[in-house]
């Protein structure tokens, strides 16, 4: 799937229209985790568009891996991960939205309290989180 060694990852949150998503440096430890826990979903058979209403959408990760510096990247949002990776594509389903809620959870801990507000908001709102009542 992704080359090992990665040097970083960056999280965009696909969330406004017209003007520049929100992103933030995903921590190289966290990166790790999701990668592999992306390797053990379950693919999805049926053909599923990556969500595209007004709003939150999901999220965008770029992984810059090395040696090559090539730049792969996933999204997720609705409870799938769309992935595209050496040239192929995948969709895979993220039970009880997991990836999702780890994703955000790593942008509510940015210094960034404007993010940190937006992201804590789409935590609460979103279906299957487990963070409803605390954050």
């Amino acid at each position: 799937m992704f080359e090992p060694g990665i040097i970083s990852a960056v999280v965009e949150l696909d969330v406004y229209s017209g003007q520049p998503n929100p992103r933030w440096k995903l921590d190289d430890k966290i990166c790790k985790d999701i990668l592999e826990e992306i390797r053990h979903l379950t693919v999805e058979r049926a053909v599923i568009q990556r969500p595209d209403q007004l709003g939150y959408r999901g999220l965008r990760v770029i992984v810059d891996a090395v040696p090559s510096h090539k730049y792969e990247e996933f999204y997720v949002g609705d409870g799938y991960v769309f992935l595209h990776c050496e040239g192929r594509e995948g969709v895979f389903i993220d039970d009880n939205r997991r990836i999702e809620q780890k994703l955000l959870a790593s942008g509510a801990r940015t210094p960034d309290k404007k993010l940190n507000a937006l992201v804590s908001q789409i935590l609460q709102t979103l279906p299957g989180s487990q963070q409803k009542s605390s954050v």
